[in-house]
């Protein structure tokens, strides 16, 4: 089943893919100076082109693009959740509300999870 993708996000998507792998091929290949400072940049440029390479096929297949859903959003509500628990000069309510929304996004991190397995598309 093709994913429902327009022409213009098909192009916004080849273009961040695109982006993505000439990030990796300079973390990976890049500077001596970048190389000293990062000890670990092979498995960080590989990691950046393992995104791209899921990013790109995101373009064509709907469980890649469910995968990619669930791995973007799983992060920012991880991002989220741990902002809301170790931010000590947050106000309680703003606290609140980062929690809030780093829960609303793990659930839809499941639930696109769950759509990488049931091959719908989680965004239709």
């Amino acid at each position: 089943m093709d994913p429902k993708i327009t022409g213009f996000d098909r192009i916004k998507y080849l273009l961040v893919a695109l982006g993505g792998a000439a990030v990796g091929g300079v973390v990976m290949f890049g500077p001596a100076e970048l190389r000293e400072e990062i000890p670990w940049h092979r498995e960080l440029g590989m990691g950046f082109i393992a995104f791209a390479a899921l990013m790109l096929a995101a373009l064509f297949f709907v469980r890649a693009k469910a995968l990619l859903l669930a791995i973007v959003s799983g992060l920012v509500a991880a991002g989220a959740i741990f902002t809301g628990a170790a931010g000590e000069d947050l106000a309680t309510w703003q606290r609140g509300l980062f929690i809030l929304l780093g829960a609303g996004g793990g659930i839809f991190a499941m639930a696109c999870l769950v759509s990488v397995f049931s091959g719908e598309d989680p965004s239709a």
